[in-house]
């Protein structure tokens, strides 16, 4: 815009001080990623009253909560993004639950970091 409104043509993408003025521009200001505020136990409270555990999908949803939240899941190993993309292989499937004395083991095949 600048160039136009004095009268010049914009340099073209492939200009080499464009290219460096660019480069220059991405150094300078890396990319700095988004991070998601964790689920807070009032959080995860607010969710349940706006829940109606009759509901089978409601109940669901609870139960998915209540797992990624007490083991400290990623939404990654959890649910996929959709239904197409399921992988039993890094996705939460029922057999991953076990159900013992003291309470669940779940069993997480994928994650995106090792700790």
């Amino acid at each position: 815009m600048l160039h136009r409104f004095h009268g010049l043509e914009p340099p073209s993408a492939d200009d080499f001080e464009l290219r460096l003025v660019l480069t220059s521009f991405r150094r300078r200001s890396p990319h700095v990623p988004q991070r998601k505020l964790p689920i807070t136990p009032t959080v995860l409270l607010r969710l349940r009253g706006a829940l109606d555990l009759t509901r089978p999908l409601h109940a669901t949803l609870w139960t998915a909560f209540c797992v990624a939240f007490f083991s400290l899941l990623r939404k990654s190993n959890l649910v996929p993004p959709s239904a197409s993309t399921f992988d039993p292989s890094r996705h939460l499937t029922r057999r991953a639950i076990q159900v013992s004395k003291d309470g669940l083991v779940v069993r997480v095949t994928w994650s995106k970091t090792k700790q």
